[in-house]
């Protein structure tokens, strides 16, 4: 899929999907000459197909549906498998979907898988809008000479010399005189947070997420009376 979604905090849930279905039917009837009555039911299929999604966290099948019939999509919508047909084959050619043909049984019935091309395109442009990425206060930061920084992939060492600049960081907005979390384990939930939000470890935000991370688990610490050095 679009390499922009693959870190991106925006999600494929059906509250998005929603706000997409509405941006198809503006596009069938002003682009395609779809009147507005079709446009309806091609968005009530849409939302059929949404709801045999593979899955709406995981990857890839976020954005395709299991195989199924013409036939069930037909009595699930309340018309004809032909008319059916004909309205997949309206969105087909909107490029709002793609549908991956497959001719099973010796009876040739149709049962397709359908890619919603036309959503991954229009979330990948949401996406953009969404991202805010926080450029350094001032043009002579000396972390401007890091090239290509990247956030540990392990759990944060004191004798390792490449990560030593974050444990620097983290000790930045340690208050004078307060012990700091075990930096092991702070590093590997700051990991698990950014996997969480779908944040790449070398997204331009790193810098500023990793010190807002550290400041949270010792206002925790501070909280519930917790001494823990690192």
């Amino acid at each position: 899929m679009n390499g922009a979604l693959k870190y991106s905090s925006v999600k494929s849930d059906t509250l998005n999907f929603t706000k997409y279905r509405k941006h198809a039917v503006r596009l069938l009837i002003e682009c395609h000459g779809v009147s507005a009555q079709k446009a309806r039911t091609l968005s009530l299929l849409l939302e059929i197909l949404e709801g045999h999604r593979i899955s709406f966290s995981k990857g890839d099948y976020r954005f395709q549906t299991k195989r199924i019939s013409t036939k069930i999509l037909a009595g699930e919508l309340g018309v004809t498998p032909r008319y059916t047909r004909t309205l997949l084959r309206i969105l087909e050619h909107a490029q709002i979907i793609t549908i991956r043909r497959r001719r099973i049984s010796r009876f040739m019935s149709l049962w397709n898988a359908f890619e919603f091309s036309g959503f991954i395109i229009w979330l990948t442009g949401f996406a953009q809008t969404r991202r805010t990425p926080v450029p350094p206060k001032e043009e002579s930061n000396p972390r401007l000479l890091f090239n290509g920084l990247k956030f540990p992939t392990a759990n944060l060492s004191q004798i390792d010399r490449s990560h030593k600049y974050w444990r620097c960081i983290a000790y930045e907005v340690l208050p004078a005189g307060k012990d700091m979390p075990c930096l092991s384990s702070l590093s590997q939930r700051f990991r698990l947070n950014l996997r969480k939000h779908h944040i790449g470890h070398d997204d331009p935000s790193i810098i500023p997420r990793w010190k807002a991370f550290v400041k949270r688990a010792l206002d925790f610490q501070n909280q519930n009376g917790i001494s823990n050095a690192a």
